[in-house]
């Protein structure tokens, strides 16, 4: 799954294979991305590097279970 890979090579994973589905991003800086998702939580996510941190736009939609070029 996506998530196994995303742990395989980041280190990290999500606590569950929808958690992340169809979230909005609030804030996205270097290295750490906060999210909105569907249930009113927050979650924050932290990258290993700066580097790993992909590049979505506040406000967007996002699912972090597709990958992303």
């Amino acid at each position: 799954s996506t998530n196994d890979n995303i742990k395989d090579l980041l280190d990290w994973y999500s606590s569950g294979s929808d958690t992340f589905t169809n979230s909005e991003v609030l804030d996205n800086s270097l290295g750490s991305m906060r999210i909105k998702n569907t249930d009113g939580s927050i979650s924050l996510i932290i990258f290993p590097s700066p580097y790993y941190s992909p590049a979505f736009t506040k406000g967007e939609k996002v699912d972090l279970n597709t990958k992303r070029t």
